[in-house]
């Protein structure tokens, strides 16, 4: 949703988010508190990273389409019939 509003964003690497995000974001390890904040403040202060990460946003959720995940669903229910 943050990318889909033009927000940069910065995610923890765990999970399913680096693969979910892609290079539309910036990581840090989860456990790394200070490194978290090192990447706040690299996106606050650094417009063209902001910037870069925005339109990488922009591109990253035309895979997430409501109307391309239901399409991706019915070829996998229709698979099991």
């Amino acid at each position: 949703e943050a990318m889909s509003f033009g927000t940069p964003v910065a995610a923890a690497n765990t999970s399913s988010l680096p693969e979910i995000l892609g290079d539309a974001a910036i990581y840090f390890p989860p456990d790394d508190i200070e490194r978290m904040v090192e990447v706040m403040i690299q996106v606050v202060e650094n417009e063209a990273l902001r910037q870069t990460l925005v339109q990488k946003g922009y591109e990253q959720i035309k895979r997430y389409s409501w109307s391309d995940m239901a399409t991706q669903i019915q070829a996998i229910y229709a698979s099991c019939v």
